[in-house]
């Protein structure tokens, strides 16, 4: 079995790297729950996930930030705190759906994962971009095609892109 080590390289994105830890422990939870089932489709699909999160790293991991909703109950107006998800600029777009896709997991798989203490703060994704720089050393095939073009030669020369290929899959059709 592949093992990841997750290494914090900046302090002030800790949130960065509790998500990717969350979504590494959820896809791993499910490739065990997938071999014990006998399931070898579903076992290659959480397996790309976790490969995926390897590859990106906690860099890699979507911009949040705190917002209020306004939600009537019973005809009150009452403000409620929401975690606001703006995707990566130069991140592929098929990832974002890739995500969602594994934070929704829990709240799916109920008999599988067991939430303990306070609820989870509701999460709004919003058609809006963080233009946050990405970690160094990925696969050109991570990086959205016109974040890569828009850079200067210097700029793609200080990404140390890596040589070898990470292959991006549609997620249209996901079961």
């Amino acid at each position: 079995m592949n093992h990841l080590f997750f290494i914090i390289t900046d302090f002030s994105n800790l949130c960065h790297a509790q998500k990717w830890k969350d979504r590494c422990d959820i896809c791993t939870i499910m490739i065990e729950v997938c071999r014990k089932r006998g399931d070898t489709r579903g076992v290659s699909f959480w397996e790309y996930r976790l490969l995926t999160l390897g590859h990106l790293g906690d860099g890699g991991m979507s911009e949040e930030e705190e917002g209020i909703q306004v939600v009537r109950k019973h005809g009150r107006a009452k403000k409620k705190k929401i975690k606001v998800i703006k995707d990566l600029f130069f991140r592929h777009p098929s990832f974002t759906k890739l995500f969602q896709r594994v934070d929704a997991t829990p709240d799916a798989k109920e008999t599988v994962f067991h939430r303990k203490g306070k609820p989870r703060k509701m999460r709004q994704c919003v058609q809006e971009f963080s233009f946050r720089g990405p970690p160094t050393k990925l696969s050109q095939t991570i990086f959205q095609g016109e974040y890569l073009h828009s850079l200067a030669p210097y700029q793609i020369a200080d990404l140390e892109l890596s040589s070898d290929s990470f292959p991006i899959f549609s997620f249209d059709n996901d079961s």
